[in-house]
């Protein structure tokens, strides 16, 4: 299990956890939805809905004010 932290100025932390954290703060996500949630492309709370992220509404409300709001931008050359 990883733990993420997003401080109030938004700088954030992830590490291995080394003991459970209380359920009510805990979500499951795997990394292709956590990819689309950081990326931009889809929020928490619409992969919460189509159920690619689950947890408690105050987990998933958390995260969602954590990621900001904007347009996805993808700079690719080929």
């Amino acid at each position: 299990m990883w733990q993420l932290n997003v401080a109030m100025n938004g700088t954030a932390s992830i590490w291995k956890a080394s003991e459970p954290v209380s359920e009510d703060r805990t979500i499951q996500i795997d990394i292709q939805s956590l990819t689309a949630v950081l990326m931009g492309y889809r929020r928490p709370d619409e992969m919460a809905k189509i159920g690619r992220i689950h947890g408690s509404a105050e987990a998933v409300n958390a995260l969602e004010n954590a990621i900001p709001l904007r347009e996805t931008y993808l700079l690719d050359f080929f």
